[in-house]
């Protein structure tokens, strides 16, 4: 129970949901381009994604000089589909 708690507190900041659905949408993404795609900082979509891999809920990968970030939480792959069918 307490997992799904914080996967919805995580989940609850709009910052943060932007990242996931962009990552639930897209697949395996850099900084550069959620930072394009929600129209934010580097600093604050960084910032968030450190918070979202400290809680496994994505996961990320370097190639090169490029880290590309992955939605691997299989809870919030669910709550995204869910919120994809009410919209």
């Amino acid at each position: 129970m307490n997992n799904h708690v914080e996967l919805f507190k995580l989940l609850g900041n709009e910052v943060r949901l932007g990242i996931a659905k962009a990552l639930h949408e897209q697949g395996e993404l850099t900084v550069t381009n959620l930072q394009e795609e929600l129209s934010l900082p580097q600093a604050t979509v960084s910032q968030h994604l450190t918070k979202m891999r400290h809680n496994k809920i994505v996961k990320a990968r370097v190639d090169k000089q490029k880290r590309f970030y992955e939605l691997v939480s299989n809870d919030a792959h669910q709550i995204l589909d869910v919120l994809k069918e009410e919209s």
